[in-house]
């Protein structure tokens, strides 16, 4: 995300103008917006600098993390070597350790709407076993109204301080636009913090990265976007030529291969028992964290059914 501390409205366009659910104001509960707690997920980390969870990503190749192109856009290059991929549980407050962090590759078609991809390059593989990338059109339909795991690091709330924990929450999709699918759900919700997070979704085998968490929109409340809103994700299967230039997807482990052995001759540190390839987790609040979470993205081209389908004319980068 850009370094400006704007939190901007951005429009998004409903493919055939499909309308959220109705919603009951009254069993609206604006607790835990962004999930429950967890420490599954593994492959699943933060992007940090200076300690704070800025952003969320995916290991998909032992040395390559999926993740959002506002999350790296704009920083320089020794911006990007002050960040590291922490995998741990976390805590809501400075974060210690990871995997140190050595380049980022935004998609080449980002315009801070459209291909909101980044790969980020780590300096040494991790332990975790990556997850997989969807690889199947997605666009024949079957997917309404199919539940996705979402997984970030962000804060629980609209204006909250308490970035740093992994949580999980489940959405439905309920509509397409060309490389993003949207999602709503009663009562939770994704937050700041939480881009580049993964849509998880298991066929009973593995779980499947089928999308990258990019933007939020209000629903309930015309000021938050996170309590009572929903928001989408860019769709993997879009982009997955781009993505196996690059990262080596969707691989078996070989045989022997153990994920959670540290290896004392490429200096990944220890795995925690918890996915955690860090030395530890701070307590109390990071104060930059809400800053650099609440940043500007000004959407331009998700406008055109802004009149028919006003219930999500609005909306703000995750």
């Amino acid at each position: 995300m850009r370094a400006t501390p704007i939190l901007a409205a951005v429009a998004l366009t409903l493919v055939g103008c499909t309308t959220l659910p109705d919603v009951d104001l009254e069993q609206v509960d604006d607790a835990m917006w962004n999930g429950e707690l967890t420490a599954e997920f593994p492959a699943v980390g933060a992007l940090v600098r200076d300690g704070d969870a800025r952003c969320t990503g995916t290991l998909i190749d032992p040395g390559v993390v999926l993740t959002a192109a506002h999350c790296v856009d704009g920083l320089t290059p020794g911006e990007i070597a002050e960040m590291s991929f922490y995998t741990g549980p976390g805590s809501p407050g400075p974060l210690d350790g990871g995997l140190p962090v050595e380049d980022a590759l935004p998609h080449p078609d980002y315009n801070e709407v459209n291909a909101d991809l980044a790969l980020v390059f780590l300096t040494v593989d991790a332990t975790e076993e990556p997850v997989w990338v969807w690889d199947t059109d997605m666009s024949p339909g079957g997917w309404n109204g199919t539940l996705v795991t979402l997984v970030g690091y962000g804060i629980t709330e609209d204006g909250a301080d308490d970035a740093g924990q992994k949580r999980r929450t489940e959405v439905e999709v309920y509509a397409f636009d060309e490389d993003v699918f949207f999602h709503y759900q009663d009562g939770t919700n994704a937050c700041f913090g939480d881009s580049g997070g993964p849509a998880l979704w298991s066929d009973g085998e593995r779980w499947w990265d089928v999308g990258v968490i990019s933007a939020l929109f209000p629903h309930i409340y015309k000021d938050q976007v996170c309590v009572g809103g929903g928001g989408y994700e860019i769709r993997a299967d879009v982009y997955l030529a781009w993505i196996e230039e690059y990262a080596l997807i969707n691989q078996e482990p070989a045989p022997g291969d153990d994920d959670d052995a540290d290896d004392d001759d490429d200096g990944v540190p220890l795995d925690d028992g918890q996915g955690c390839q860090c030395t530890a987790a701070g307590a109390g609040p990071g104060p930059g964290a809400v800053v650099w979470l609440l940043t500007a993205l000004l959407v331009v081209r998700r406008t055109a059914a802004r009149a028919a389908c006003p219930r999500a004319a609005r909306g703000a980068p995750a």
